[in-house]
């Protein structure tokens, strides 16, 4: 009697094993329903997205930015973005020019002549723009990036993704609209996250024009597009402190 209870209660343990690590497996794989939750929103954005029809970007509108008791400024804004890797901000603040970019290797934050390699903060937001845009989740088999169901509430599903160097960003995507609404990471102690709207198609390209930041959860900043123009001929010298 001993020995067959000995004998259930290893076979036991060795199933459990065998769900966990078939389940650890799944994970890895993505789940269909984020497969198809993906494909879904690529195909409401525009495959152009992703197929390298879209080479190029620049958005011009404005940049408020918040401190704990609510809007400190409004400033002009030009965004600049071309390929994978290069972006920048310009930012007008009147006697002064703020610029925020990355030309895929160097990154900078330069202002009246001052220039440093991008911090923590300004690292994070070429990211957003970049590495783990909502452009990266759409383009996921093209950068190998692996995703992961992490749960969902009503129509919004999120998604983990990894890329190659372990960094994890988390997606939530609205299945109703078929639409990203948002995404957040973090980076050491700080904590990033961008929620996307006031959706509107350009040149075929479902477009947020508004992205509000926020920062440890106290909102630091909103940009509000009034334009968009896809292959607007950006040069790469135009990534530059």
């Amino acid at each position: 009697m001993h020995t067959i209870r000995t004998r259930w209660l290893k076979w036991l343990i060795a199933f459990s094993l065998a769900v966990a690590i078939a389940g650890d497996s799944a994970d890895a794989q993505a789940p269909g329903q984020v497969v198809a939750a993906v494909a879904r929103a690529l195909a409401n954005y525009g495959q152009g997205l992703v197929s390298g029809a879209i080479q190029d970007w620049i958005c011009e509108g404005t940049l408020t930015l918040f401190t704990s008791s609510g809007p400190k400024a409004t400033l002009p804004m030009t965004l600049l973005r071309k390929g994978g890797g290069q972006v920048q901000r310009v930012v007008d603040q009147g006697t002064n020019v703020q610029k925020q970019g990355s030309d895929g290797t160097e990154t900078w934050d330069s202002i009246a002549g001052f220039r440093t390699v991008a911090q923590v903060r300004t690292q994070n937001f070429l990211e957003s723009q970049t590495d783990r845009s909502i452009h990266a989740l759409l383009n996921h088999q093209g950068l190998g990036l692996m995703l992961k169901d992490v749960g969902s509430t009503g129509q919004l599903l999120s998604i983990e993704a990894v890329d190659g160097k372990g960094r994890k960003t988390k997606y939530t995507v609205d299945l109703n609209a078929a639409v990203i609404s948002e995404l957040e990471f973090t980076t050491g102690t700080v904590a990033d996250k961008y929620v996307f709207s006031d959706y509107r198609r350009v040149q075929g390209i479902l477009t947020p024009f508004k992205t509000v930041r926020f920062v440890d959860g106290l909102k630091v900043e909103e940009m509000q597009f009034t334009s968009v123009r896809y292959n607007a001929s950006v040069k790469d010298s135009d990534f530059k402190p």
